[in-house]
């Protein structure tokens, strides 16, 4: 037996090992969150960050972008926790399960260790997501989740 063909005898099963561990494991996903100060100032609005349709809905003027996180890829209910240090909020994110490429979490809003928001919601494959933060003069902070 040639070293070539015994190096592949020992790792093709090593390979198809990891690859059905990998499988095993389930979906991983990955989310990005965006924390945005929304607000309908007295004076001529101005925005520097486009939240696309979630806006209409929304219904303020203008939106101040404070920060974005991203995450690594997470399991099926493994939670995922990020500082949204200049909003002053912390954001938990728990995949629960992913259906045609729609991902169904529960997240939570917390400031100072107290829970400010507990929902669970669907993002549509490509979408995203509003989660109404806490009021601010004149508006309120919204944290902007998309996953993939």
């Amino acid at each position: 037996m040639t070293p070539r063909r015994a190096l592949g005898l020992l790792v093709g099963p090593a390979w198809l090992a990891a690859a059905l561990a990998a499988h095993a494991q389930g979906p991983m996903v990955t989310f990005t969150a965006q924390a945005i100060e929304a607000s309908s100032p007295k004076t001529s609005p101005r925005s520097d960050v486009d939240v696309g349709d979630i806006k209409q809905i929304l219904g303020f003027t203008q939106y101040r972008l404070l920060g974005t996180v991203s995450s690594s890829p997470v399991k099926i209910d493994q939670m995922w926790s990020a500082s949204l240090t200049s909003a002053g909020l912390v954001l938990e994110v728990t995949p629960r399960a992913v259906d045609g490429g729609a991902i169904a979490v529960e997240v939570r809003l917390l400031r100072e260790g107290r829970e400010l928001v507990k929902s669970r919601l669907s993002i549509s494959p490509g979408g995203k997501v509003a989660v109404g933060g806490p009021q601010i003069p004149n508006g309120r902070i919204i944290v902007v989740l998309s996953g993939r």
